[in-house]
């Protein structure tokens, strides 16, 4: 089927992984057996690749990580003091920590999901750029109040859902593919998912399946 022979084409090095419009019931035999290999991550492993996860415990424990072993000194912390949630936990800013947007700023330098590296900040502003664009601003409102987690996450792993429609460049991990491939979604969410997953990359050769 067409299906099986895209597959089968990426397995071999061959086309790229964007290009998989017949993958709309299920994978091949051999991209499955693919993502049946996992492998058991290191943090060289989580510093240096992309890191994409479905559930969300799982990304919230990568930042952790990545965070702790990377950070400086000085670094501050930004304590979430929130009500718990799937998204919000505890943020390291130094020069160089990488975030994810969670809000749009007026200005739409920036939107949504986009990732950023972090320029320059102090104990209330923060400079941050894209690559492209750099700019600065408050995360003290007007009442005094911190709203830093309500404007940003931490950027060392996303979601499969928040990855959507990204080439990536350079290798990829992916993590949770046992609890996708277990079917406990239902057949048409797990395969949505691992589709966006995989497709992430440019090749398989880019892809890992991870476990922590």
């Amino acid at each position: 089927s067409p299906m099986n022979l895209n597959a089968e084409k990426r397995l071999n090095g061959e086309g790229t992984m964007n290009a998989l419009p017949g993958w709309t019931n299920k994978p091949s035999k051999e991209t499955l057996a693919f993502m049946r290999r996992s492998s058991k991550v290191n943090i060289d492993d989580l510093i240096n690749n992309k890191n994409i996860c479905y559930m969300n415990k799982t990304r919230k424990a990568i930042n952790e990580m990545v965070q702790r072993y990377i950070k400086p000194d000085d670094a501050l912390l930004i304590e979430y003091k929130g009500d718990p949630n799937k998204y919000n936990q505890n943020t390291y800013l130094f020069k160089g920590a990488k975030l994810i947007m969670y809000y749009t700023p007026k200005d739409k330098l920036f939107k949504k999901n986009e990732e950023v590296e972090v320029v320059d900040y102090d104990d209330s502003k923060i400079v941050i750029t894209n690559g492209i664009d750099t700019a600065g601003y408050s995360y003290i409102n007007n009442t005094g109040r911190n709203i830093f987690h309500n404007c940003y996450l931490p950027g060392y792993a996303t979601s499969i859902h928040k990855s959507q429609g990204d080439t990536i460049e350079g290798d990829i991990n992916v993590f949770n593919v046992d609890f996708l491939l277990s079917g406990f979604l239902g057949g048409r969410s797990s395969i949505k998912a691992l589709y966006t997953a995989l497709s992430r990359g440019k090749s398989l050769d880019n892809i890992k399946i991870c476990r922590l």
